[in-house]
């Protein structure tokens, strides 16, 4: 009765083992989430946008496609104004403002999930992905001016070497 079976206690020793570190990781990545969602948030507010309730959203499409946290929201600021010139729930004026979202949430990540998977834009830094977004040199510069506004989080920045290089930017 006071014995515990071997599988018992290898599958508790595992837990122990592994439980521990996973758990720190999981906090680890939802702080920096955190972090991350209150920067967007303030920067939609200092920019007086309705759509801070959309941070969140922001981040974990972002987070989900592997691309730097902070452009998406930029991209809704400079295209739509934060929302107030969004025709059809877009708030990135994706295929010039003519494709329809249920929602910006659908949006956002619609949105996120091409700029990482489309062929056009896969694989490519975030300068790349806005030349192909926007060929204005001037544009790109202004995404990236207001990327910088946001904070880096954990060293993840990708643009460091486009800043100081230019790459891309001409």
């Amino acid at each position: 009765m006071g014995t515990t079976s071997r599988a018992a206690k290898s599958i508790h020793g595992e837990f122990s083992a592994v439980g521990g570190q996973s758990c720190n990781l999981l906090v680890d990545a939802d702080s920096r989430s955190l972090d991350r969602a209150e920067a967007v948030e303030s920067f939609l507010e200092s920019h007086s946008c309705e759509i801070t309730g959309l941070a969140r959203d922001f981040v974990q499409a972002a987070e989900l496609n592997k691309f730097d946290y902070r452009l998406l929201p930029v991209l809704a600021v400079l295209e739509t104004g934060c929302g107030r010139a969004a025709r059809n729930n877009n708030l990135f004026g994706w295929a010039n403002g003519r494709k329809r979202f249920s929602s910006f949430r659908q949006g956002i990540h619609f949105v996120a999930q091409r700029l990482q998977f489309a062929p056009r834009y896969s694989g490519k830094s975030v300068a790349e992905k806005l030349k192909i977004y926007n060929r204005r040199a001037a544009y790109r510069r202004k995404v990236l001016k207001m990327m910088e506004t946001m904070p880096e989080l954990d060293g993840e920045s990708q643009l460091a070497s486009i800043s100081a290089g230019g790459v891309g930017l001409e």
